[in-house]
C-alpha cells in the first residue's frame, strides 16, 4: 500500500514537473517572439533613419559639395594665371601678348603645368600659348568694356546666353527621361525642338538688383525668385505646351533637390518685350503660328 501510494506522489510529481516545463517552453517561446518582433522594429528605425539621414544630406547639400568641375586646360591657366596675378606676375594688356614683358608669364605658368602634370602633360606647347593668349584676349576685352560702360550689358547677355543653354540640356534630359508623360507623337516633336539647339529656347528679362535681393524679397514678403519670360512672336501654341510639358517634366522628375531650391519661378507679363527674333530658317510647319 505504502509503495502504491510513493508512486502516485512521483506520478504527480512528474505531472506537475512537465507541466511546469511546458509553460516555461511557452514562456520561452513568447520571449522569442518579443525579442524578434523588437529586432524587426529596430531594423526598421534603422532604416529610416537611414533614409532620413540621405534625404537631409542631400536637402542640405552645398554648392561646393555639388560634382567638381571638369577639367581642363583653359580652367588650369585660369588659375594659374589668377595665382601669378597675385604674387605681382601679370600680363600687360596695354602691350602686345607676344611682347618681351608678357612673354614671362606665359613662361612661367608653362613651366607650372609641366610641373601640376608631371610627365603626363598632354598638351602640346602651342596649345598651351592659345590658351594663354586667350585669357589674355578676354581680359582685355574685359577691361575695354569697363571703360566704355558696355561691361554691365555684356554680363547681362552671358547669362542670357547661359539660361539658354541650361533651359536646352533640362528639357534634353527630361526627353531622355521615360518617367516624364510624354506621348510617343510629343516625343517626335519634342525630338526636332531641341534637335534645333537654342533657336527655339526663349530668352528671360534680368531681374533688377532689387528684385534679386534676398533682404527686399523678405521685405515684399515674395518667396519665389521670379523672371520673366520673352516670348517668341513666332512660335505655336503647340510649341509653347510642349516647351511648358518638358520644363515641368524636368523639375518634377529629374531635377535633384538642390537645383529645386534654385529654381527660378518664370512667368508671362505683359510689361515683357516679345523677342525680336528671326525665325530659324530650319524651322518645322508645326512650330510657327497660324498667321505666319
Amino acid at each position: 500500500m505504502e509503495s502504491v501510494f510513493t508512486a502516485c506522489i512521483c506520478m504527480f510529481q512528474c505531472v506537475t514537473l512537465q507541466q511546469k516545463l511546458l509553460d516555461a517552453s511557452a514562456e520561452l517561446q513568447k520571449c522569442q517572439e518579443q525579442i524578434l518582433e523588437k529586432d524587426h522594429i529596430i531594423s526598421n528605425l534603422q532604416h529610416e533613419n537611414q533614409r532620413l539621414q540621405d534625404h537631409i544630406s542631400q536637402l542640405t547639400k552645398s554648392p561646393s559639395q555639388k560634382a567638381p568641375e571638369k577639367r581642363t586646360l583653359n580652367r588650369d591657366v585660369r588659375i594659374l594665371l589668377a595665382e601669378e596675378k597675385k604674387s605681382g606676375n601679370k600680363y600687360f594688356h596695354d602691350l602686345n601678348f607676344d611682347h618681351l614683358a608678357n612673354k614671362s608669364v606665359t613662361e612661367t605658368v608653362h613651366q607650372n603645368l609641366e610641373d601640376v602634370y608631371r610627365d603626363n602633360c598632354r598638351y602640346s606647347d602651342k596649345e598651351i600659348k592659345d590658351a594663354c593668349r586667350t585669357y589674355f584676349i578676354n581680359q582685355r576685352r574685359n577691361i575695354k568694356r569697363k571703360a566704355d560702360g558696355s561691361d554691365e550689358q555684356h554680363k547681362s547677355s552671358c547669362r542670357s546666353r547661359e539660361r539658354k543653354n541650361v533651359k536646352l540640356e533640362n528639357r534634353k534630359t527630361a526627353l531622355k527621361d521615360d518617367r516624364v508623360d510624354l506621348t510617343p507623337e510629343e516625343r517626335r516633336l519634342a525630338q526636332e525642338m531641341v534637335d534645333m539647339g537654342k533657336a527655339c529656347v526663349s530668352s528671360e528679362e534680368d531681374p533688377s538688383s532689387d528684385e534679386d535681393d534676398p533682404a527686399d524679397r523678405r521685405k515684399r514678403k515674395v518667396t519665389k525668385r521670379v523672371r520673366k519670360v520673352r516670348e517668341l512672336y513666332f512660335e505655336s501654341q503647340k510649341m509653347r505646351d510642349l516647351k511648358r510639358k518638358l520644363d515641368t517634366g524636368y523639375w518634377e522628375v529629374c531635377a535633384s533637390p538642390f537645383q529645386k531650391r534654385q529654381k527660378w519661378t518664370i512667368i508671362k507679363d505683359s510689361t515683357c518685350t516679345i523677342s525680336d527674333r528671326k525665325i530659324p530658317h530650319d524651322v518645322k510647319p508645326w512650330m510657327l503660328k497660324l498667321d505666319d
